[in-house]
């Protein structure tokens, strides 16, 4: 449970829409080049990255950003599986980038 809003007027967190895959794939490289938090080593070409956000717009996923001085700095996604039996299911990708972390994103 959060003990306040996950989104409020003055949180770095917003819905992603379209625009700014550029910026979300910088992120999720920068994340990726540590090689400690997610499955990758290098974000996928943009091509594939734009692809995976316009699925999860089309599918009602659940997919945030979060921005600092206008520079996303991370993101949230949960994607729901499309079979039936696992609606209540979803899986979780996230990733701060570095300078980041540690600042109650």
């Amino acid at each position: 449970l959060c003990s306040r809003p996950v989104m409020s007027a003055s949180s770095p967190a917003r819905v992603f829409r379209t625009g700014r895959t550029t910026a979300v794939r910088a992120a999720l490289d920068a994340v990726a080049l540590e090689g400690i938090y997610i499955s990758t080593q290098r974000a996928a070409p943009i091509s594939s990255v734009a692809s995976f956000i316009a699925g999860n717009i089309e599918s009602a996923n659940v997919q945030l950003v979060a921005e600092s001085a206008g520079e996303i700095v991370g993101w949230c996604d949960v994607c729901h599986s499309g079979s039936a039996v696992f609606s209540h299911v979803g899986t979780l990708g996230m990733g701060i980038i570095a300078p980041h972390r540690g600042q109650g994103i």
